[in-house]
């Protein structure tokens, strides 16, 4: 039971999760599961499954895998790059370092003087200023990576700040932050209105094939 902000009413709904082919200003979803709460990090196995599954068309050049911290786990960051993809996560403060070390010491005891500014692009082409820290570290699991700590205003403290980490090579940090602020289109699109008959949803089956039978494939081809 949720509600969009605190003057909408309460509904009951269930969790998805979406994968959604974003280029330009475009974006196409591709791929739609429910999450089962029943089983401890289902939402990283979905995921995991829609990346392996994904068949791009012959005209992409690069696919660089967007997400929040919630599907951050080391065997799929490990699988994104296996299949030769880039990514840009959110992670959480609790990894550590090769030597041991938790991000969230750098989190915390990191000086402001640290951050510079600099500029990101949002997906509907505005202009985003970020506080930022840039290093290249090794990261248990995944060894070397570059991390990005991400604040919008300088004097924010360590709990309003953002970790992003990418295996991108040679890309600038507004760029990278300019690819995870694709990520809200995840959120736009499931805030848009999908024409969905009315059934009862009393298992993970029948909701799949309910969600199945609203994304209509031939829409795709009128966007493309």
């Amino acid at each position: 039971m949720a509600r969009i902000n605190e003057y909408a009413p309460y509904c009951f709904g269930f969790e998805v999760v979406l994968l959604i082919a974003s280029w330009e200003r475009f974006r196409v979803p591709v791929a739609v599961a429910v999450i089962d709460p029943q089983q401890k990090g289902h939402q990283n196995k979905l995921l995991r499954q829609m990346v392996a599954e994904l068949m791009p068309p012959g005209w992409v050049r690069q696919i660089i895998v967007e997400a929040d911290a919630g599907f951050a786990a080391t065997e799929t960051l490990k699988l994104i790059e296996q299949l030769g993809y880039g990514y840009v996560f959110a992670v959480a403060r609790t990894r550590k370092f090769a030597d041991g070390k938790y991000l969230k010491d750098l989190v915390q005891h990191l000086a402001r003087q640290q951050y510079r500014r600099v500029k990101s692009v949002k997906p509907d082409g505005r202009r985003r200023d970020y506080w930022i820290y840039e290093c290249q570290r090794e990261l248990h699991g995944l060894g070397d990576v570059t991390i990005i700590l991400s604040k919008q205003r300088r004097n924010h403290g360590p709990k309003k700040t953002k970790i992003i980490v990418t295996n991108l090579r040679e890309v600038s940090a507004g760029d990278i932050l300019s690819h995870y602020a694709r990520r809200w289109g995840v959120e736009v699109c499931q805030s848009q209105p999908i024409k969905m008959t009315w059934c009862p949803l009393r298992s993970v089956r029948r909701t799949m094939a309910h969600l199945r039978g609203g994304f209509k494939w031939e829409h795709i081809g009128d966007i493309l």
